[in-house]
C-alpha cells in the first residue's frame, strides 16, 4: 500500500516536472520573440524619431522663414501706407529710421540730409553717440560712405571704426532716392554683425523703394498744388474780371438809363419850380388886392365879401396857402436833388478822378437808397466836411450804396446805421467808416465776401458782385478797406483814403 502510494507520487512528479520544464522552454521560447519584437519596436521608435526631429526642424525652419516674410511684409507694408498720407519730408524720413532700426536690430541710427547740395548729419537725441561733441567727427567718417551711396545709388555696407567703440562696427548706409536725386541717406550702426546677409540686404532696398515712391508722390502732390493754385487764382481773376465785365455792362445801361430819366424829369421839375414862384407872387398879389377892397368897400359890400370869406374858410386858406407853397417848394428843390445825384451817379465811367468832398459824395449816396433803409434803420450821421479826396464821385457812389443797402438787409426788420467821415491829419489820410447793428458774419463768410458771385442772399436777391465791385473800385483810389465784423453783433466797413495834396489841388484848378 505503502508501495503504491510512492510510486503514483513519484509519477505525479516526473509529471509536474516536465510540464514544468515544458512551459519554461514556452516561457524562454516567448521571451526570445518579445527580445525581437521589442527590438524591431525600438528600430521602428528610432526612426520615427529622427522623422519626427526632421519634421519638426523643417516646420521650425518654415516658422523662421514665415516669421522673417511676416517681418518683411509688415516693414513693406508700413512704408506702403506712408503713400496714403500727407506726411512731411522730416515725418518719411522718421518713419523709415525708426522701421529700418528694429528691422535689422540697429544699435544707432542717424539720417544725413542733403540741402543744397551739401550734405549735413543729424544728430539723434535718443542715443548716446555721437555725442554732440562727437558729430564732427562721425560726420567726417561717415561721409565716405555718404558719398559712396550717392554715387553708387545703391546700398552700401562697410566695418569701420567710429568714436565711442572699441572695436570696428558694421555701418550700412541707405540711399533714399527722389526721381534722378538722392535726397537723404539712413544711416545705420549694428554691432555684432561685419555684414548682411542678401535676403536682409535684397528687403531693404525693397523698402527704401518704397520710400522712393512715397517721396516721389509726394513731389507731384506739391507740383498739382501749386499748379491747381495756379490754375485756381487764373480762374479767380477771369471769374472776377468776367463778373465785373458784365456788372459795368449793367451799371453802363442804368447810367445811360438813369441820365435819360433824370434828363426827363430835370426839364419838368424847372418848370414847376418856376411855375410855383409865379404862383407863390400871384396869390400874394390876389391877397394884397383883397386888401386893398376892404379899405374901399362899403359896409354892406363889405358884409357879403365877409360872408364869402367865411363861407369859404379864407383866413385860414390864406394861412395854409404860403405853408403849402413852402412845403411844395421844398419837395420840388429835393426832387431836383435826387435827380442831380442820379445824374452824378449816371457817370460812373466817363468821370476822371476829381477833386470832391467825401461828406457831401457819402451825403448824396444816403439820398438814392434813402427809400431803402428809412423804414428800418435810423441812420447816425457824423461829417468833417474838410475831407477832400481825389476820385470818381460816380464809383465812390456806387461802393457807398452797396454798403447801404448791405447794411440795411443785413439788419432786417429793426436797426441802426452809423455813418462817419473824418479827417486824419496826422498821417494825412481821409476816413469813411459805416457800422450797422445787423447780423454779423463769421469767419468763413468774411473770407470769401470778396470773392465774385458769392452771396449769403437768397436766390434772385443778390448777384453777389456788389462787394466784389466795391473792393475793386477801392483798390482804384488808392485806399484801404478794413472789415470788422461779428455774429449777431453787427459790421463796420472801414476806408482809408488818401487825401488830395496841393499839387493836385492846384493841378485840378488850372484844368477848370
Amino acid at each position: 500500500m505503502s508501495d503504491s502510494k510512492d510510486m503514483d507520487f513519484e509519477a505525479a512528479y516526473l509529471q509536474e516536472k516536465t510540464q514544468r520544464e515544458a512551459l519554461e522552454v514556452q516561457l524562454e521560447q516567448r521571451t526570445k520573440e518579445d527580445e525581437a519584437k521589442r527590438l524591431v519596436l525600438e528600430k521602428m521608435l528610432d526612426e520615427k524619431t529622427k522623422e519626427v526631429e526632421s519634421g519638426i526642424n523643417m516646420i521650425q525652419y518654415q516658422y523662421d522663414d514665415i516669421l522673417r516674410k511676416k517681418k518683411e511684409l509688415e516693414l513693406l507694408l508700413t512704408f506702403a501706407k506712408l503713400t496714403q498720407k500727407t506726411l512731411t519730408f522730416d515725418a518719411v524720413i522718421a518713419t523709415f529710421l525708426n522701421e529700418t532700426i528694429n528691422y535689422v536690430s540697429a544699435s544707432i541710427g542717424l539720417p544725413a540730409i542733403s540741402k543744397e547740395g551739401e550734405w549735413k548729419l543729424v544728430r539723434n537725441p535718443k542715443y548716446d553717440h555721437p555725442s554732440a561733441e562727437e558729430l564732427p567727427q562721425w560726420e567726417a567718417d561717415l561721409m565716405g560712405i555718404i558719398e559712396e551711396c550717392e554715387k553708387e545709388r545703391t546700398l552700401i555696407q562697410k566695418t569701420m571704426p567710429l568714436p565711442g567703440y572699441d572695436e570696428s562696427i558694421l555701418v550700412l548706409g541707405i540711399p533714399l532716392k527722389c526721381e534722378k536725386s538722392i535726397k537723404a541717406v539712413v544711416l545705420l550702426i549694428i554691432n555684432n554683425m561685419t555684414s548682411l546677409d542678401e535676403a536682409l540686404v535684397s528687403q531693404l532696398k525693397a523698402a527704401s523703394d518704397q520710400i522712393r515712391i512715397v517721396l516721389e508722390k509726394q513731389q507731384s502732390a506739391r507740383r498739382l498744388e501749386a499748379s491747381f493754385k495756379k490754375l485756381n487764382l487764373a480762374h479767380h481773376e477771369l471769374k472776377e474780371a468776367q463778373g465785373q465785365l458784365v456788372q459795368s455792362e449793367k451799371m453802363a445801361s442804368l447810367g445811360q438809363l438813369s441820365a435819360g430819366v433824370a434828363h426827363e424829369i430835370n426839364n419838368p421839375i424847372g418848370f414847376v419850380l418856376s411855375n410855383i414862384d409865379v404862383i407863390r407872387d400871384y396869390a400874394n398879389d390876389l391877397f394884397q388886392v383883397l386888401d386893398k377892397l376892404d379899405e374901399v368897400m362899403t359896409d354892406e359890400s363889405k358884409d357879403n365879401l365877409n360872408k364869402i370869406k367865411t363861407d369859404v374858410d379864407y383866413d385860414y386858406i390864406r394861412e395854409d396857402m404860403e405853408e403849402i407853397m413852402k412845403d411844395t417848394r421844398s419837395g420840388l428843390m429835393r426832387v431836383r436833388d435826387i435827380v442831380a445825384d442820379l445824374k452824378n451817379f449816371s457817370r460812373i465811367d466817363q468821370e476822371d478822378h476829381k477833386s470832391l468832398s467825401l461828406a457831401d459824395t457819402v451825403r448824396a449816396s444816403l439820398k438814392l437808397v434813402w427809400n431803402e433803409v428809412k423804414y428800418n434803420c435810423k441812420v447816425h450821421e457824423e461829417y468833417d466836411d474838410e475831407v477832400l479826396i481825389k476820385g470818381n464821385s460816380g464809383q465812390l457812389s456806387q461802393v457807398f450804396v452797396n454798403f447801404l443797402v448791405n447794411a440795411s438787409q443785413a439788419i432786417g426788420e429793426s436797426g441802426e446805421i452809423f455813418l462817419k467821415v473824418k479827417l486824419d491829419k496826422e498821417n494825412n489820410k481821409g476816413i469813411f467808416s459805416i457800422r450797422d447793428t445787423g447780423c454779423g458774419m463769421d469767419e468763413e463768410t468774411m473770407q470769401k465776401m470778396f470773392d465774385p458771385f458769392f452771396t449769403t442772399k437768397p436766390v434772385g436777391v443778390g448777384t453777389g458782385l456788389g462787394l466784389s465791385v466795391s473792393f475793386s473800385i477801392i483798390e482804384k483810389h488808392n485806399a484801404v478797406l478794413n472789415v470788422d465784423s461779428k455774429p449777431g453783433k453787427g459790421t463796420e466797413f472801414t476806408v482809408v483814403f488818401p487825401l488830395e495834396s496841393a499839387e493836385q489841388k492846384d493841378q485840378d484848378e488850372i484844368a477848370s
